[in-house]
Order: C-alpha cells, then structure tokens, then sequence
C-alpha cells in the first residue's frame, strides 16, 4: 500500500466525523438541541504501521494502525489525538492498490472523545 496515500486517509477520518454536523437533517437536530458544537481540526501523524494481513499484497484485511496529534490549525495549538484502525474491506484492484477501506477512529480531547467510523475510498491518482 502506498504510504503517500494514508495521510489523506488519516486526515479525512479526523474530519468525517466533525462534518456530520454541516448536513441539512444535523442542522435541524442541532437547532432543537442545541448542544451540537461544529469544530474543525488539522491532524498530524504520529505514528502509522501497515498490516500486509493474509494474501501477499494489497487484499482483505489488510490494515492500517494511526495515531495522530490533533491541532487547531495547520502549526496550531495542540488539543488533543486520534487512533484508529483502517481495514481493507473492498479490492478494486490489487496491483494498483485501489479498493475501499473501513475505518473507526477514536478522537480524544480534552472536553471528552468522539467515535467516527467511515468508508474510505483509495482511488488511482491521475
């Protein structure tokens, strides 16, 4: 698997779950309760490990173990981190290490923790 590729993947995990709040049904849900908070995050990776689980190559099961610091902006303030575990659910294509993985991650801040899990899709760069 390709390296360059999971800084993305990590930086979108650590995102997902903060932009449910933007979608039109949450915005209606947060007017009625209105303890819903919107926060933005920048992600820096700590530590990362790829699993070359069962078949050689890029195939089901194989994961990704990340650890990030979490900032409030690119050269921010520390706040927080985030760990997760990524798991190759889908191929597309071996060769080119393309398919769709599953990833839960935990977000720990100080107020408390988010959970988010999301699809996230490796495409080909073009």
């Amino acid at each position: 698997m390709r390296k360059i590729m999971l800084w993305a993947i990590t930086a979108s995990l650590t995102f997902s779950g903060v932009a449910l709040a933007n979608n039109r049904s949450n915005r209606s849900q947060a007017r009625h309760h209105r303890h819903v908070r919107v926060i933005k995050l920048f992600a820096s990776t700590v530590q990362l490990k790829q699993l070359d689980l069962g078949d050689s190559g890029f195939s089901l099961g194989d994961e990704i173990v990340l650890a990030d610091d979490v900032f409030t902006s690119k050269g921010g303030t520390n706040v927080g981190s985030d760990a997760g575990v990524c798991t190759v659910v889908r191929v597309d294509n071996a060769t080119t290490a393309t398919g769709t993985l599953q990833c839960p991650v935990t977000l720990s801040l100080e107020g408390g923790q988010l959970f988010t899990v999301g699809l996230v899709r490796i495409a080909t760069a073009h």
